[in-house]
């Protein structure tokens, strides 16, 4: 299975924008490059926060997804408690290490 992401500006209550990142599984239909980032102008005290939308996805699957896509560690993700699986929810979350930009 591979992981779909997409990733879109929404604005809270408050009138500020949050990057939206929306996961789900779908089948493999052909070989899978993968990619790794050769960005080494990180710093690695760069925190970003962000909002996953997920639907039929553990939040730890989720993360382990994300993790792989941005070559960080799950283990640089930040969130409070899981969310269900079976549901469409909104997981906010802090990544370290990844700037915005590579999250939209």
């Amino acid at each position: 299975k591979l992981v779909e992401t997409k990733s879109f500006l929404k604005e809270d209550h408050d009138g500020q924008q949050n990057t939206v990142i929306t996961a789900r599984f779908r089948e493999k239909s052909s070989s899978l490059k993968r990619r790794f980032s050769t960005d080494c102008q990180e710093e690695s005290n760069t925190y970003t926060a962000f909002t996953l939308r997920k639907e039929n996805l553990e939040t730890l699957e989720a993360i382990c997804c994300l993790s792989s896509v941005l070559g960080v560690l799950p283990s640089d993700f930040s969130y409070a408690g899981v969310k269900d699986k079976k549901a469409i929810t909104f997981q906010t979350m802090v990544v370290k290490k990844v700037t915005p930009m590579r999250v939209s």
